[in-house]
This record gives structure tokens, sequence and C-alpha cells, in this order.
């Protein structure tokens, strides 16, 4: 087969297309709802790959690693929102002196804006995304 013709859709035992299939269009949906249901937050990078009391992050379900980015935030200009993100940065670094409760040092952070878009940042906030 040459590289310009199309491959043909799998097909099923049962002759119904893999487009068809439901298993296909629910795993679809779910990810358009996640998608849709996406909420920005940053994450803060620590040097230890676990935790150093499992139970006390399985029981309180580690929630500090994660970093809200306010609804008020949200509204604002995407260089603004870059601006802000990078000054909690670094507050959250120097509040809790470069150090993750459970998790060690702190490493850098990364902001998800979308469930396909993240930027990286280092303990200064300085952005460490590589510009393609």
């Amino acid at each position: 087969m040459s590289l310009t013709q199309k491959r043909p859709m799998p097909v099923y035992d049962d002759g119904a297309r893999l487009s068809e299939d439901p298993r296909m269009k629910a795993a679809e949906e779910r990810a358009r709802l996640v998608r849709k249901q996406f909420e920005p937050y940053i994450y803060v990078n620590h040097s230890l790959r676990t935790p150093t009391s499992i139970t006390c992050a399985a029981i309180t379900g580690a929630g500090w690693r994660y970093l809200p980015v306010l609804p008020s935030i949200l509204g604002r200009s995407r260089d603004a929102q870059h601006g802000w993100v990078v000054w909690r940065v670094r507050r959250h670094f120097k509040e809790n002196g470069g150090k993750l409760f459970l998790f060690g040092n702190i490493t850098g952070y990364r902001w998800y804006l979308s469930a396909t878009e993240i930027l990286v940042f280092d303990c200064r906030g300085k952005d460490m995304t590589a510009k393609a």
C-alpha cells in the first residue's frame, strides 16, 4: 500500500466500523467533558518520589501540592495571568522556605492552563517552557 492510499477503516467481526463503536463514542464524550470541566491550576514539583509519610499523604490527599488559580485571575488577559502565576510561584516558594511538606524540596512549578497546555517555571518564577 502506498503512502497516498487511504487505509480502510477497521471493521469488527459484526461489520461495525470503529468510529461507530459505542465504546469509542463514550470515550470521546468523556474526553470532551474533561476538556470542558478543566480548571487551571499550578502543580508544585518536588524532590521526593514518594512522601515521607504515605499514610498522612493518603489521608489528606496532599492538596498542598496544588495551587489554585482564582476565578478573578482567569478573567484577565493571558499576559496578566502569566504575571500573576510568576508572582504566586515566587510567593509560595518564599512562604514555604523552598520545602513542601512530606515531599522534600520544591524543584519547580507547572501551570496547567488547559488539558493540553502546560507552562513550566523554576523556583524563581522564570518561565522554563521550551520556546519552539
